[in-house]
């Protein structure tokens, strides 16, 4: 493994581990409004796009790190659309601003 393999093996693992506290927001949370959903979707597309390309190369780490955000992109998109259709409750600080904006 040379430095250029290094290097981009941090840096995604750093992108996938810097991802995570959205994925955590939302399961928290559990809405999605504030996500664009169009936006997700093409990002998993693209994903989807470099994986084939990335396939025909035959490298292994930029295929598995493909694969890691394949999973992360189709959780997002899973939970945005979930959390759409079965909304959890407003928490209580966002209830206050709710009641704030209203009156």
């Amino acid at each position: 493994m040379n430095a250029i393999d290094i290097l981009y093996l941090v840096t995604s693992l750093a992108s996938i581990g810097a991802s995570v506290p959205q994925v955590k927001q939302l399961f928290k949370e559990k809405r999605s409004e504030e996500l664009s959903l169009s936006t997700w979707l093409m990002w998993f597309i693209c994903q989807i796009t470099f994986l084939i390309y990335v396939s025909t190369r035959g490298e292994t780490l930029m295929l598995a790190t493909n694969l890691i955000w394949l999973v992360f992109y189709a959780a997002m998109l899973w939970m945005i659309v979930y959390y759409r259709r079965h909304p959890g409750p407003l928490l209580a600080e966002d209830q206050n601003i709710a009641e704030t904006v209203s009156e």
